[in-house]
């Protein structure tokens, strides 16, 4: 439930989720999982579309490392 009411909605969340719930108590697992290859198909992420993803998701990170705790229950 905490999630869903604090998450960010960015299109690529999962850093600012992990210092969202760090920085709130909530306990954090890796649970691993088996990728497969693509199999067909172009990747949409080109070498410019990366650059925009690590400044955008670094920004996020301290906006949300500079906020307050959430108070929730």
């Amino acid at each position: 439930a905490f999630m869903a009411k604090y998450c960010p909605n960015f299109d690529y969340y999962e850093p600012e989720e992990i210092i969202l719930a760090s920085k709130n108590g909530l306990k954090i697992k890796e649970i691993p999982v088996i990728m497969r290859e693509r199999e067909a198909g172009v990747s949409s992420i080109t070498a410019l579309g990366s650059v925009f993803y690590m400044l955008r998701v670094i920004l996020s990170m301290i906006i949300i490392y500079l906020r307050k705790p959430e108070k929730w229950e």
